[in-house]
């Protein structure tokens, strides 16, 4: 009986290229990868920033410790980057900035309650710094140990 060639393929043809099909399910795989990815990279990324500015404000919470220390008192100036340039100009802190655009706001308060006027009891001295961006991370309140140094 001689085969007609209905229903059958020919045998030794190689097939070139892929079908719609699988390229559709490899289009639909790298989307969901990519819908799961991408969220993740952004929200890695504000982490670092957000980091990178808790830092920045570990290290002016610091240079105003070490300011005080020194002076007794806090930097002169009612606006954070007054005070950021006297403790640069006392080589306290080098440049300091958020990642995300933030401005800095530095709260600094006496002892006798009076912003901007050293108190009586430098103990009572404190001072926060915060970020218009991710807020206020680090506090810092000034207390030299017992004897006072």
């Amino acid at each position: 009986m001689k085969n007609s060639g209905v229903g059958h393929r020919r045998r030794g043809r190689t097939r070139l290229g892929f079908t719609l099909l699988e390229m559709t399910i490899v289009l639909f795989l790298i989307g969901i990868t990519a819908a799961i990815a991408i969220p993740k990279l952004s929200q890695s990324a504000e982490q670092g920033k957000s980091r990178a500015c808790a830092t920045d404000q570990e290290a002016l919470r610091a240079a105003l410790e070490s300011y005080h220390a020194a002076h007794g008192s806090y930097p002169n100036g009612t606006d954070a980057q007054a005070i950021i340039a006297a403790l640069q100009n006392d080589g306290a802190i080098g440049e300091v900035a958020c990642p995300s655009g933030g401005q800095w706001e530095i709260s600094l308060q006496y002892g006798s309650g009076q912003t901007g006027a050293a108190g009586e009891n430098p103990l009572d001295d404190t001072a926060t710094v915060r970020c218009t961006v991710h807020g206020e991370l680090y506090g810092t309140q000034i207390h030299p140990d017992a004897n006072g140094e």
